[in-house]
């Protein structure tokens, strides 16, 4: 009698290890667009009908339901292998993953293998290996079945090691890519000036969760450092805004351009003398009468349209992202040959050469046909102060 009883106890304690099976659910997917998403098998997702899950393949395995905290599950005993048939076949070409939820009391190596049913050497298999500490979950590339086509994929085999006694819980069983990528907008960067304290960026709007990182593409403009953006020097540079992917978007970007300017003059240029009206010709002055400028900025020039701005209660050009600006005064061209001097007074933040040229028409008074002469004299004008040239003709 003792014998016998000791012969139940072990009889029991046998099954209920053969058992073993896990007592929480595992991690719900993320919510997806119907579009992003081919379910197998999963609480999360509508399936795709008509799967067989227990074809008759001469395997040893044994399939079963069985739900776990709420959750239904596939359980897998005895396995060795086992087949999936999958209703009419499916594309899942433009998917890039299978994703499997699996828990194990002993599988140590788990070969999934996709199939185009019917088709010679039209299978496949990649191998994870899960472990026995709980649900693992798995993203497997389709990229690692590049023997299968991808449109036609009819069946799935499932292996366990060790062969012919892995116990396996499996859960959300399906197909999937990353959504389209999130839209971005309303994203600016407002311009600043040199010496301005450095600022928060205000996030662009989204219609993802992800989180937001940003990098500056001229660092010797602006530097960034998490969401904090530092004023280094002037110019132009895009701050970019990039979003982390998060459910069932993708990653994504969007830029914005940062325009940072030097801090204008606090004083006026300096007031010229006062002359008579026959000792001067004068093309830009509140001090003078102006004689008529064609434009400020030709055609031909490379600079941003000049602007005229108030220094202190005095007029004042403003060129900025310059290369070099043409004057001109064609219409009513300036008979210079009484004068001695041509006068300018510059104000510029960062401009290392500035030079200044004139133009002469020659007899014909017209642009080209050999008789044109022209003089270039360049500088090396200090910077933040107003400097003022008085060149000489003679020069």
């Amino acid at each position: 009698m003792k014998k016998q009883i000791y012969l139940m106890l072990m009889f029991t304690m046998m099954l209920i290890k053969a058992f073993a099976q896990p007592t929480t659910a595992p991690t719900t997917p993320p919510t997806r667009n119907s579009s992003d998403v081919l379910s197998l098998f999963s609480g999360a997702y509508s399936d795709y009908p008509g799967t067989d899950w227990f074809p008759d393949w001469g395997q040893s395995t044994v399939v079963a339901d069985t739900t776990i905290a709420g959750n239904d599950l596939k359980r897998y005993t005895n396995l060795n292998y086992q087949g999936v048939d999958i209703f009419g076949a499916v594309n899942v070409a433009n998917m890039q993953n299978l994703h499997l939820d699996i828990w194990t009391s002993n599988c140590t190596a788990f070969e999934v293998v996709l199939i185009n049913e019917g088709v010679v050497g039209g299978e496949q298999g990649f191998t994870v290996n899960p472990t026995s500490s709980g649900w693992n979950s798995f993203d497997i590339a389709l990229s690692n079945y590049t023997n299968v086509n991808l449109t036609n994929v009819g069946q799935i085999k499932l292996v366990g090691t060790p062969f012919g006694s892995s116990v396996v819980f499996l859960d959300n069983i399906y197909f999937w890519k990353a959504s389209n990528t999130p839209n971005l907008s309303n994203f600016t960067i407002p311009a600043k000036v040199l010496g301005d304290a450095p600022f928060t960026i205000t996030a662009p709007t989204s219609n993802s969760s992800g989180s937001f990182s940003y990098t500056s593409s001229n660092t010797s403009v602006a530097t960034v450092s998490g969401n904090t953006i530092t004023l280094v020097g002037l110019g132009t540079t895009n701050i970019t805004a990039t979003q982390a992917a998060a459910g069932a978007y993708g990653s994504g970007t969007i830029s914005a351009s940062l325009v940072v300017t030097s801090p204008p003059p606090a004083t006026a240029a300096p007031t010229p003398p006062t002359r008579s009206a026959g000792n001067v010709i004068s093309l830009f002055s509140n001090a003078y009468t102006n004689v008529t400028v064609d434009t400020w900025s030709t055609s031909w020039d490379n600079t941003v349209d000049p602007v005229d701005v108030s220094i202190a209660g005095n007029t004042t050009k403003l060129y900025k992202d310059m290369s070099f600006a043409g004057v001109e005064f064609t219409s009513s061209m300036i008979n210079a040959t009484n004068m001695e001097k041509f006068h300018i007074d510059i104000w510029t933040p960062n401009a290392n050469v500035f030079k200044i040229k004139l133009v002469d028409f020659g007899p014909n008074g017209f642009y080209g046909g050999g008789d044109d002469v022209e003089h270039e004299i360049g500088y090396t004008p200090a910077q933040s102060t107003w400097v003022s040239y008085d060149i000489n003709f003679s020069d």
